[in-house]
């Protein structure tokens, strides 16, 4: 099999994987150490299984029992949670003092199955490809989304998604129009609701950042369409607009009939 690019090699792998049912990643990389060749000239590439090597465990050994006892009893023992457990106990509750963070584990099975490209003929040509695994493939095609190679927004997602982000439709009803769009069933989906929140995160700190030049820009179109309009800015030592000013033509027309006004507003309520 041959390929034009390595961005291609990785793509047609990345789906071969998504329709057996397993992850991948980019793994040795071989570059050029010829004279007068650019130093990330690449020659080889492999494309391998995420669930590639050993486990810590397997390849530390026997952990020294003795070892371990001996740091135990000469660490320093942290009495600050002793009263609020006991405290706990005697009002008949339980609590959890540990703050600690439950984080995905990736198990290794020390799977051999990859695929090895290399370039020949100013072409990317496989030259080594292993298919067999050494763990069970994921059947179900709503968890293979999990996982990370496959976990993205396409393009003609993401153009859909930032058009019905910018009507103000909550989170839940673009996933459900996304969902309409792959066939009516969000498993067909590579990715979760929490990545469609977070690139509309990323949609509203653009805008948020953007706010001034907009106004600026919007400002400088009601110049144009009527010359009356009027605007200034202040600006300070580091050119960031610190004040803005703005009138528009009827309020100048109306500023010599009336100059400065003051206005006294009375609101009566009634209960």
């Amino acid at each position: 099999m041959v390929f034009d690019d390595l961005e291609e090699a990785y793509k047609v792998y990345n789906d071969y994987a998504y329709k057996t049912g397993f992850d991948i990643r980019i793994g040795n990389t071989k570059y050029s150490t010829t004279r007068n060749v650019p130093k990330d000239t690449i020659l080889n590439r492999v494309f391998e299984c995420v669930h590639t090597g050993k486990t810590a465990d397997a390849t530390q050994g026997t952990r020294n029992i003795k070892d371990d006892a001996a740091k135990v009893l000469d660490s320093t023992v942290d009495m600050s949670s002793f009263a609020a457990e006991k405290l706990a106990k005697d009002k008949g509750m339980q609590m959890d003092l540990t703050d600690t963070r439950q984080r995905n584990r990736l198990l290794r099975y020390d799977c051999k199955a990859h695929m090895h490209v290399g370039k020949r003929n100013g072409a990317w040509t496989v030259t080594v490809f292993t298919e067999e695994h050494t763990h069970p493939m994921v059947k179900q095609l709503g968890r293979r989304r999990y996982y990370r190679s496959h976990r993205k927004v396409p393009e003609e997602d993401f153009q859909l998604l930032q058009t019905l982000h910018n009507q103000n439709i909550t989170t839940a009803q673009i996933m459900s129009c996304l969902g309409n769009v792959r066939c009516g069933d969000l498993r067909t989906l590579g990715y979760v609701k929490r990545d469609v929140s977070n690139i509309r995160t990323m949609l509203r700190d653009e805008v948020s950042l953007r706010d001034m030049s907009l106004t600026i820009e919007y400002f400088e179109k009601r110049k144009a369409e009527s010359p009356s309009f009027l605007y200034a800015t202040q600006l300070d030592e580091n050119n960031v607009v610190r004040a803005l000013f703005w009138v528009d033509g009827r309020t100048r027309s109306l500023y010599p009939k009336y100059k400065d006004c003051v206005f006294f507003l009375h609101y009566l309520l009634y209960q």
